[in-house]
């Protein structure tokens, strides 16, 4: 078989490559280990313990804080973990509140104080947790984490089940953050001493129980974050949570991307594995950890002997080897690569952006003057099929971003080579010379043939279509559109429409169409 250059990366979860060696012998000591147990809660579990003290200290490397790490299995999780945590800590301040009234002032107006700390108590049940997130985000598929993204098709059939008051920022930081947070409060009161006596007073407590951050929205095409918006956020009294799922670990040449900010909870996962084990850390820190959440949040498989020996092996090799500085020096080379290919097809190719090991490039069909290639991007296929030729055509394996689907993502792992940049830089320019010219048999026929080699079609613009596939401008003040068509025999129409095509063969026009 064809070796493969693998640029998804398990969606980040390869940092370290496929099958690691190291990685691979530490996994085999565990499973050659026939005394000990596999899931043994509620017993002492010192890799578990060993693990929780490194990621704090790692962490707290570069935040200047220490924390309690809660493990999960998936980054999703994680997060859910993050948003419960804050939650006990929003009720927790709501209750100190009114823990205060009661020991200040029950004493001396009973009736009052009751009738105050009663009111507070339905206006603060009466209002939705707000949670903070930032626009194009992606954070998983549970329910609390699908509320936080924007993608309609995300969020489409679940709204009723999402009972989080979602407000988004966008990444670029242009919020009046003071005005926006000033609307979120719950109008709660206190007293005061008056000349008479005791007076009520505001007392007003923020609805946020959180703001959910990446650093770099991995999933909302690789676009980095203002980094001053979430300072800004790490400085209210709600916590900051850094999604780092996709980020951290040193993928984006820095242990944390989000290095300079110090949020109050820092969320890892993907790589955290070594790409052999699924496990996801919380990391709080600890002067604002709150002791029952022990209590009322547990999971099978978190914290298990398996992950986190192979957890504590994964961090071994990022920091014997220096992960974050590969990425930076790798990341380097990968921008070059990537901008050359984009300054030879500037209109394919329209724009480059990453950090280190995490980078995404827009790619459009829709001025190449092919019928098939403008209807595969207005579908936001034309990333999907340009993944499959380039797998098939080169062994090159990329996707598109969920969020982004114009956009694909290039996030290999540390160790990729200048030879291996050089593959995936050729691929590139192929696949844009074809998209440029128009030549939309040779990208389609990994559709109807992935394992048939397909010759591009010589100068495939120079052949008018046979019919007309271009749209009108509506004529001012148009309302409505006056027709709507299919094709009834594709495997001569389609030929018709994008003369390209021709060369498939009718029995794989006709096949196209069924698929697209």
């Amino acid at each position: 078989p064809r070796p493969v250059i693998d640029g998804v990366g398990g969606f980040g979860g390869n940092l370290l490559g496929h099958r690691h060696p190291e990685l691979l012998a530490a996994a085999q000591r565990i499973l050659a280990d026939g005394a000990a147990p596999t899931l043994d809660q509620g017993a002492v579990r010192p890799p578990t313990g060993a693990l929780a003290k490194r990621l704090s200290a790692l962490v707290g490397a570069t935040t200047g804080a220490a924390y309690v790490v809660r493990f999960g299995s998936t980054g999703a999780e994680a997060v859910e973990m993050a948003l419960a945590h804050a939650l006990l800590e929003r009720e927790d301040r709501f209750t100190a509140l009114q823990r205060t009234i009661r020991r200040e002032f029950g004493s001396r107006d009973p009736d009052a104080v009751s009738r105050c700390v009663a009111e507070n108590r339905r206006r603060w049940d009466a209002r939705r947790p707000v949670v903070l997130a930032i626009a194009g985000g992606y954070h998983g598929s549970t329910l609390a984490t699908r509320a936080l993204g924007t993608a309609a098709k995300r969020r489409e059939g679940f709204a009723s089940a999402m009972g989080l008051d979602v407000r988004w920022l966008p990444a670029g930081g242009e919020v009046d953050l003071d005005a926006l947070l000033a609307t979120l409060d719950v109008p709660l009161s206190t007293f005061a001493d008056g000349p008479d006596g005791l007076v009520p007073v505001p007392a007003p407590l923020s609805a946020v129980a959180a703001a959910v951050a990446e650093p770099i929205l991995g999933e909302g095409g690789v676009i980095p974050v203002d980094l001053g918006l979430l300072a800004r956020l790490a400085a209210q009294r709600f916590p900051l949570v850094v999604d780092e799922i996709q980020t951290g670990l040193g993928r984006t040449g820095t242990f944390l991307a989000s290095e300079g900010v110090a949020p109050a909870y820092v969320v890892l996962g993907k790589a955290l594995g070594g790409g052999l084990a699924k496990v996801s850390a919380l990391l709080v820190e600890r002067a604002r950890y709150v002791d029952r959440f022990d209590e009322v949040y547990a999971s099978t498989f978190a914290g298990d002997r398996w992950s986190s020996e192979l957890a504590l092996a994964t961090l071994d090799v990022i920091e014997r080897d220096d992960v974050p500085a590969l990425a930076r020096e790798r990341g380097a080379a990968i921008g070059e690569r990537l901008e050359r290919v984009r300054r030879a097809f500037p209109t394919v190719l329209t724009d480059v952006r990453g950090r280190g090991l995490l980078w995404a490039f827009d790619l459009d069909l829709a001025p190449a003057g092919s019928f098939a290639l403008r209807a595969l991007d207005a579908k936001e296929l034309g990333t999907l099929v340009a993944s499959a030729w380039l797998l098939h055509r080169h062994g090159v394996r990329l996707l598109p971003t969920l969020g982004r689907p114009r956009a694909l993502r290039f996030q290999p792992s540390a160790f990729v080579t200048d030879a291996g940049l050089d593959r995936v830089a050729r691929a590139l320019e192929e696949l844009c010379g074809l998209i440029a010219h128009g030549d939309s048999a040779a990208l389609l026929s990994v559709v109807v043939d992935p394992l048939r080699p397909f010759a591009p079609v010589p100068d495939p613009a120079r052949a008018a279509p046979g019919i007309r596939t271009t749209l009108e401008v509506p004529a001012p003040g148009a309302r409505k559109v006056g027709f709507i068509a299919h094709f009834v025999a594709p495997d001569t129409e389609l030929a018709l429409a994008d003369p390209s095509l021709a060369a498939l063969g009718a029995a794989a026009r006709t096949s196209l169409a069924h698929r697209l």
